[in-house]
């Protein structure tokens, strides 16, 4: 077990090394692809562009310093089981729907059961049961509840291995964050969002058995309003009963008409930042100050990906920057 003191003395270390909001900002007004590059490089803070490698780069090598100081930190199980569900939601979304194979790594963060190299060679499987079966070689801990769904059916819905990804999310995280508060906030809030999306997706589909979607573990949202939302004729009659079942979450701001599971995932995503961010202030000897960093280094990540995706497909600036997370 890793000492969390002087891994969080590390990640402090690394912060400054971070893009700060106010260089996001002037980022984000670059007039062209070609200024975003000129501004990325005079920070010195990231690699050359193209700005996806760049990011991947840096991301793995401050990971890299974390993890030779962290070990087997709960603080880093935690964040890698987090990455993990977002990167194979989209190498299984991407198998499924023919996605070329940049776009399927775009934005995912390598990880020890998820290494780039095994990222690299997921993408560019044919077919959710192949990528299932390099998982299974390789004995990530998914593997197994998802070649079930595989090896059962020929084309499984991609709502059942999403199910089947938040339920291994939910073992790992649980797991590693059993005495940790903070760590353990982190993880059923992440639980709460995905509940909510499969809520707001399912609803109006007439599902009869909803119940066995909901995944345990999370803060706010019950099996019970789960069930209920998921019995809503539409979306937007769900995503109302979710907002009344869920006056304490931060997912309430965000639950209107025509809100969408990304939508959902931010709002989750920004209130654990600044949790992170808080604890970090208040009790900077727990794992505040690390788990801060890795969320603000993901946070940094999404920016930097997002700016140059709007200014790829000309997005104005004033439209740009409130969808931006970094602090």
């Amino acid at each position: 077990m890793s000492d969390p003191i002087a891994l969080g003395a590390r990640a402090r270390g690394l912060m400054p090394h971070l893009l700060t909001r106010a260089e996001i900002d002037a980022l984000g007004g670059a007039a062209d692809e070609a200024a975003l590059g000129r501004l990325l490089a005079a920070t010195q803070k990231v690699g050359e562009p193209p700005v996806e490698r760049a990011v991947q780069r840096t991301v793995a090598r401050h990971l890299a310093t974390l993890r030779r100081w962290g070990g087997e930190s709960p603080v880093l199980e935690v964040f890698e089981a987090y990455a993990d569900l977002r990167a194979l939601r989209a190498l299984l979304r991407g198998a499924v729907q023919g996605a070329p194979a940049a776009d399927r790594l775009a934005g995912l963060v390598a990880t020890r059961t998820l290494p780039q190299k095994l990222l690299e060679t997921l993408a560019r499987q044919p077919t959710a049961a192949r990528v299932v079966a390099h998982l299974f070689a390789t004995g990530h801990p998914d593997a197994g509840r998802l070649s079930v769904l595989t090896h059962t059916k020929s084309a499984p819905q991609l709502l059942e291995l999403d199910h089947a990804l938040v339920e291994g999310f939910a073992s790992r995280a649980a797991a590693s964050s059993r005495s940790d508060p903070l760590l353990a906030a982190f993880a059923t809030a992440q639980l709460d969002a995905a509940n909510a999306a499969a809520a707001l997706a399912l609803a109006g589909t007439n599902e009869a058995q909803a119940g066995r979607w909901w995944v345990a573990g999370g803060a706010h949202l019950t099996k019970e309003a789960f069930v209920a939302a998921v019995a809503a004729p539409d979306a937007a009659r769900a995503a109302a009963l979710l907002a009344r079942a869920l006056p304490a979450s931060p997912l309430k701001r965000v639950l209107g008409p025509s809100v969408t599971a990304a939508q959902v995932e931010r709002a989750v995503f920004r209130a654990s930042l600044g949790a992170a961010r808080r604890a970090a202030r208040v009790e900077p000897l727990g794992s505040g100050p690390a788990l801060y960093f890795l969320l603000r280094l993901e946070a940094m990540a999404r920016d930097l990906r997002r700016i140059a995706h709007g200014l790829a497909l000309g997005v104005p600036r004033e439209l740009l920057l409130p969808e931006l997370v970094t602090p």
